[in-house]
């Protein structure tokens, strides 16, 4: 690849030429033209000039006006930059925060605690085999119910090692009803 100055119509030109393609009209690519009359630089606004290549410019080749067109200037710079004017009235302010803010009190007010849970913990009852009434204080229907087994039966109406079989009833506004085999043990949990 070399870059070579090319007269074409009076016109000064700067190619560059690509010895390898011959696609692009004999692989020579404008890369900037001086008008001979004016002095004028047009640059190709086409071309990306390969890694490694570079154009050097001698002394008047571009204008003062021609770089002040395309130059950054602090102006410029000023014009587009992010300034605390131009943030401040999109910035959200303390008060707006308060406004929208979740207090301390709202939290402690919404807050779910054992203070506040309506909870039933029963002693340890004993199993019949019949549905029991156990008394739960709630003042409402409980939602969950849990009965546990605390311990076994021998299947002869007294305590033992077997799994005893524990069935939940209609639960009420003042009771929770179970029935669990004879001699077992349970206790229940209740939530309204």
């Amino acid at each position: 690849m070399s870059v070579i100055w090319v007269q074409e119509n009076e016109a000064l030109v700067l190619k560059l030429h690509n010895r390898l393609s011959k696609a692009d009209g004999g692989g020579m690519t404008d890369i900037l033209r001086v008008d001979p009359t004016s002095g004028k630089i047009t640059f190709s606004k086409e071309i990306a000039l390969p890694e490694g290549v570079s154009v050097s410019l001698a002394a008047g080749d571009v204008t003062t006006a021609e770089l002040a067109t395309g130059a950054v200037t602090t102006a410029k710079v000023a014009a587009a930059a992010i300034t605390t004017a131009k943030v401040a009235p999109a910035a959200i302010t303390t008060a707006e925060l308060a406004t929208g803010a979740v207090t301390t009190a709202e939290l402690a007010t919404g807050a779910v605690t054992k203070a506040k849970a309506l909870v039933f913990c029963s002693t340890e009852q004993t199993g019949d085999g019949l549905v029991q009434s156990i008394a739960h204080g709630l003042a409402a229907t409980p939602s969950l119910v849990l009965v546990s087994a605390t311990a076994g039966h021998d299947g002869a109406s007294a305590p033992g090692d077997k799994l005893p079989t524990l069935t939940e009833g209609t639960h009420t506004s003042t009771n929770v009803l179970v029935t669990c085999d004879a001699g077992a043990k349970y206790k229940v949990m209740a939530w309204a």
